[in-house]
């Protein structure tokens, strides 16, 4: 596996842990500093990596994303721009009712991060 793969398998690893509620408690701050350790020192050994060649999502995104909001236009246009930034739906949509508004989520993830 190339390293570019490796530290961004790494990088959408942690951020994944850390975005998930129920393994946010079970990520140990040793865990996370040795993966950032990881990447920092595969950035150092190979200066001319750059974000570009390790196809991150744009604008400091995270990989993996949970869209969440009321079931209108607005929310079907948020996850459309989503799709034409290059995200991929990630699992079937979610909806609630909270009384008031029916409530919809949809996960989506960077390609790079499968």
């Amino acid at each position: 596996m190339p390293k570019v793969d490796i530290a961004l398998s790494l990088y959408c690893e942690l951020i994944s842990r850390i975005l998930c509620l129920n393994c946010f408690q079970k990520l140990r701050i040793a865990t996370m500093t040795k993966t950032l350790a990881e990447i920092g020192l595969l950035m150092m050994i190979n200066p001319e990596i750059k974000n570009d060649d390790l196809h991150l999502p744009p604008d400091g995104l995270p990989c993996y994303r949970i869209l969440t909001g009321k079931d209108d236009a607005k929310f079907c246009h948020r996850v459309s721009e989503a799709l034409s930034l290059g995200y991929q739906l990630y699992g079937s949509p979610a909806a609630t009712f909270n009384g008031q508004d029916v409530i919809v989520a949809q996960a989506i993830i960077w390609p790079e991060a499968q």
